[in-house]
């Protein structure tokens, strides 16, 4: 009766186990997904960042080379000044030039001003670039020498 009763408990026992290690299989599954999830939502995370920082770089890149462009654009006039005295000999205001280097281009502006012999000289040189304008602004002034005073961006 004894041994009877032991067998009886064992089989429970064993019945109840079972039981546990159904349940720990569907844990097993729950956990594995969490970390799946986990791990997605990491992962997407990254990927965002990375493109939003790229775009700004590329953003910035081509800001610089606007700027870039602008500068060649006072530089060329400036040296187009050396060459050619006429070429800044407008009253008050006169187009210089417009360089197209590709989809790009720069417009120059040159504005003269005589006061008792001493000429200022105020160039303006807009670049486009796709949907990007820079504007750099050179002044200098002449005496048989042409001497830059300022040169700066302008915003």
């Amino acid at each position: 009766m004894l041994l009877r009763k032991v067998v009886q408990e064992a089989k429970l026992f064993k019945q109840h186990m079972d039981y546990d290690k159904k349940n720990e299989s569907g844990q097993t599954l729950v956990a594995l997904l969490f970390f799946v999830m986990v791990g997605m939502i990491v992962t997407t995370a990254a990927v965002m960042i990375l493109s939003t920082n790229s775009l700004a770089a590329q953003k910035l890149s081509q800001g610089e080379v606007t700027r870039q462009l602008a500068e060649s654009g006072a530089e060329n006039a400036l040296l187009r000044l050396l060459r050619d005295k006429s070429y800044g000999d407008c009253p008050n205001y006169c187009l210089g030039d417009t360089l197209n280097i590709g989809d790009d281009s720069v417009l120059i502006r040159v504005t003269t001003t005589t006061i008792a012999g001493t000429t200022t000289i105020t160039i303006d040189s807009i670049a486009t670039s796709g949907n990007f304008v820079r504007k750099v602004e050179v002044v200098a002034k002449s005496n048989d020498v042409l001497t830059p005073l300022s040169w700066k961006e302008i915003y």
